[in-house]
């Protein structure tokens, strides 16, 4: 049988309690059908939970109310927190549906929420649902009041949901969503069905369409507790389920990193009953090249905490292990200037992947640093007193061990150092001055020979520099005087500046792969007489052969655009020079006081710019003269270098067909 309503008003009662006791609410009876029920809460109701337990009303709250088969929607009349009031009808239009033997009435209310003839409720279980300060949040907590008849107009509620108390610490930690899941995905939100009987527990079974996961979502962020003691509290409202095989929890902060915490343990669900979890500490995965790990006698934080190519946001330290990690808030890139400076506490350092520069002073004054990691990656290695006072480094026949990086002498009286396998680097210093070393034999694997790292080894004979490196740095052999023969591998592709002045080399190839030549690199090799310079050279720089008083023999590579100022200045012995067609500059003093040198060839048919004095030298006081040279260019071509050179001394009568040539 239908029958036809139409309510005015109704007040509905909810009960629950401290410890979710579910208690009777009495409203009078008015005609068949009540116009109004009238709620009266104890102490022990609420409709959200707080510290105490205690359930009330939220103000806006409402209900379906279920006379019949139709859906009814009443409105929470009073304000939050009240424990009485009514709840106002919305729903206006006369309804029908088909009659119930109970009246019944489900919280919140849902437009899907419907009623079956033999009383079945279908149901919507929330898969989101909102953060509340020490509670579940509004509309999170499904309740169900059934009649004992028609005439019974007393709304009993109760929960249908049990509830996964969560507490979280952590530092610096806002919280934007947190997601409960079962490890056997069982269904936990969605479409479901609730069955309830006057004074039974309601049961709730979710729909084989259910979804997997519940998310609490947290709005703008929650700020957690950095400690156990201050954690913060997380209500989740879930049906009743047995997670057999444990839960994963998903906590997202507000820049959507995530953690995911599981536990494989039997996890239990029941209604009206809270189940708590353990204290959980939320720490973000940092992705290694994020952090620097690091052994101390205490916390240690960097001395310049801006030069890591990211942000230092914190240190941490185990003061039983000594154990220590800096945090960064992206890949740290390098290790800037003063890093470390008089970090005097710490002992270790691993330097991370990603890191390709280390900077000048970066651990000047560690005296407790005993052991360094350095990766692969790292290419450029500055400063000469990046490791000053570093002390409690290991020392390998009077040469301090930085891990892979050959640092500064402790005694520069050493005549000999095998310099172990595994390095990677011979440092800036590493061997200045030491003037006894007769010797040394360079490991395989070592990429780079840093700036002054032989200065001043006069009595260093000989060097093998083996095929794996790549870059001899700033007077890398300095007035190594004694020092006769180098080979330069075809590893190499980088030779600073003054990197063999001042040396006894007799001859040297610079191969094709050097493609960086910087000033002075040979210049005052006095006893040199030859030289080859490879094709991947295209500027001769300034005072490469400078005062190479015995050079005869030099090689050019086509290709060569510029020779520098002073490049030969001063090779008493050059008598000849081929100079390449690619060559369109000669720059100033290019082979000034160069006073033997007979014969110039130059191959191209276009006259090269030329410098002032490039050719020319001073036999006493201001007078400059040409003495002997001249100069033999491409037949068809003469003309052209004796009109281009007109203006400069006396060079366009000194010009020849190459046909002319002596030799």
């Amino acid at each position: 049988m239908k029958r036809f309503l139409l309510f005015v008003a109704t007040l509905v009662a909810l009960t629950a309690c401290d410890d979710y006791i579910e208690s009777n609410i009495v409203a009078p009876v008015d005609d068949e059908y009540p116009q109004t029920l009238y709620a009266s809460f104890d102490e022990e109701t609420r409709t959200y939970v707080e510290q105490d337990k205690y359930l009330r009303w939220n103000a806006g709250d409402e209900i379906s109310f279920f006379p019949v088969t139709y859906n009814l929607q009443y409105q929470f009349n009073g304000k939050t927190g009240d424990n009485n009031g009514v709840f106002k009808k919305i729903t206006t239009d006369l309804v029908t549906g088909n009659e119930l033997n109970n009246n019944y009435a489900v919280y919140p209310y849902r437009e899907t929420t419907a009623m079956s003839d033999e009383g079945i409720i279908s149901f919507e279980l929330p898969a989101t649902q909102s953060y509340a300060e020490n509670s579940f949040g509004v509309g999170a907590n499904t309740m169900v009041a059934i009649t004992s008849g028609k005439d019974d107009n007393v709304l009993r509620f109760k929960n249908v949901c049990g509830y996964l108390k969560l507490k979280l610490y952590g530092e610096d930690i806002t919280i934007k969503s947190i997601a409960v899941s079962g490890n056997n995905n069982e269904k936990i939100a969605g479409a479901s069905t609730i069955t309830a009987h006057y004074g039974d527990a309601p049961e709730i079974a979710v729909n084989e369409e259910g979804t997997t996961s519940v998310t609490l979502d947290c709005g703008d962020g929650v700020t957690i507790g950095s400690t156990v003691e201050s954690a913060t509290t997380f209500w989740v409202v879930l049906p009743e389920t047995a997670f057999t095989g444990g839960i994963t929890i998903t906590i997202t902060d507000v820049n959507d990193k995530q953690l995911q915490k599981s536990t494989s343990n039997e996890v239990s669900i029941e209604r009206n009953i809270i189940q708590p979890m353990a204290e959980l500490l939320v720490e973000y995965p940092v992705p290694e090249t994020w952090k620097i790990n690091y052994t101390a006698t205490s916390k240690v934080e960097p001395y310049a905490p801006t030069v890591f190519g990211a942000n230092y946001v914190s240190s941490k330290w185990n003061e039983t292990t000594g154990e220590g990690v800096m945090i960064f808030d992206g890949e740290v890139t390098t290790i800037g200037q003063k890093a470390f400076y008089n970090c005097t506490a710490l002992t270790s350092i691993t330097i991370p992947s990603g890191v390709t520069s280390i900077m000048g002073q970066v651990f000047y004054g560690c005296t407790s640093l005993s052991g360094i990691t350095i990766p692969e990656e790292v290419t450029t290695m500055v400063g000469s007193t990046m490791f000053a006072g570093c002390t409690s480094l290991p020392v390998v026949d009077g040469v301090r061990y930085a891990d892979t990086y050959l640092v500064g002498p402790v005694d520069t009286t050493i005549s000999s150092c095998n310099i172990k396998e595994g390095t990677r680097w011979i440092g800036d210093d590493a061997f200045r001055n030491c003037t006894a070393l007769t010797n040394i034999a360079i490991p395989s694997g070592v990429t780079s020979i840093g700036n002054y790292a032989f200065y001043g080894c006069t009595s260093l004979a000989s060097v093998t520099i083996p095929n794996s490196v790549e870059k001899i740095m700033v007077c890398a052999f300095y007035n190594c005087t004694s020092l006769q023969n180098v080979v330069i591998p075809n590893s190499v592709w980088m030779i600073s500046t003054n990197a063999f002045a001042r040396t006894l080399l007799t001859s040297i190839v610079v191969p094709d792969s050097v493609t960086s030549l910087d000033e002075g690199v040979f210049a005052s090799c006095y006893s040199l007489e030859s030289a080859t310079i490879g094709n991947g050279i295209t500027s001769l720089p300034n005072r490469t052969f400078d005062s190479c008083y015995s050079l005869v023999d030099v090689q050019l590579p086509e290709g060569l655009v510029t020779i520098g100022e002073n490049a030969f200045m001063t090779c008493h012995l050059l008598k000849k020079i081929t100079i390449p067609s690619s060559v369109t500059s000669i720059e100033d003093a290019a082979f000034w006081n160069s006073k033997r040198l007979e014969v110039v060839h130059l191959k191209g048919a276009n006259p090269p710019q030329l410098g002032d004095a490039a050719f020319e030298y001073r036999e006493d006081g201001d007078n400059w003269t040409l003495d002997l040279v001249k100069f033999y260019v491409p037949s068809t071509a003469v003309e052209a270098y004796k009109t281009a050179w007109s203006s400069i001394s006396i060079l366009s009568y000194r010009v020849y067909s190459e046909t002319e040539m002596p030799y």
